[in-house]
C-alpha cells in the first residue's frame, strides 16, 4: 500500500509539473500573437496616416548596395567630407576617424564596413596621413549603452 501511495504522489507531481510547463508555452504563444496584432495595427495606422496626409515619400533603393535591399528613409542624406585619415578605433563600435582641412576631427561610426574600410583596417599605418574622401549620413539611433537616442555620423563608404 505504501508503494502505491508513493507512486500516486509521484504521478500527481509529474502531471502538475507538466501542466505548469504547458501553460508557459501557451502564454508565450499568446504574447507572440498579441505582438503580431500590435505590429499589424501599427502598420495599418501608419499606412492610413500616409494616405490621408500625403506627406510621406516612398523609400528609395540604393543601386550601389551589394544586395540591392538597403533603403534610405526620408530625411537621411548622404554627404561626404575630405580629409586626412587618422585611425580606426574600436570601442563598443568601430570608429573611422579623419581630420579635415580646417583641422576638425570627424568620428564616423561604422556599422557596415566596405572594401576600402577593410583594406585600410588591415594596414592602418600604411594609410595614416593619406588623403581620403568619406561618405556618411547623419543618423539617430537608440543606443542602450548610451541611455537613449544618439545623433551621430554613420560611415557609408570611403574613397582613397
Amino acid at each position: 500500500m505504501k508503494k502505491t501511495t508513493n507512486y500516486l504522489v509521484a504521478i500527481i507531481a509529474a502531471v502538475t509539473l507538466l501542466a505548469a510547463c504547458g501553460e508557459g508555452t501557451n502564454n508565450t504563444k499568446n504574447q507572440q500573437a498579441k505582438a503580431d496584432t500590435n505590429a499589424k495595427t501599427n502598420s495599418e495606422t501608419s499606412n492610413k496616416n500616409t494616405e490621408t496626409t500625403g506627406n510621406t515619400k516612398p523609400a528609395k533603393t540604393t543601386s550601389d548596395d551589394k544586395k540591392g535591399e538597403e533603403t534610405k528613409a526620408e530625411g537621411t542624406q548622404e554627404a561626404f567630407v575630405e580629409g586626412i585619415f587618422q585611425e580606426i578605433e574600436q570601442g563598443d563600435l568601430f570608429h573611422f576617424i579623419i581630420k579635415d582641412a580646417q583641422g576638425k576631427t570627424h568620428d564616423f561610426w561604422v556599422f557596415k564596413p566596405d572594401a576600402t574600410y577593410q583594406t585600410i583596417e588591415a594596414d592602418q599605418a600604411k594609410y595614416k596621413g593619406r588623403k581620403i574622401k568619406v561618405f556618411y549620413k547623419k543618423t539617430k539611433k537608440y543606443i542602450e549603452n548610451a541611455g537613449g537616442e544618439i545623433a551621430f555620423e554613420e560611415y557609408v563608404k570611403a574613397e582613397l
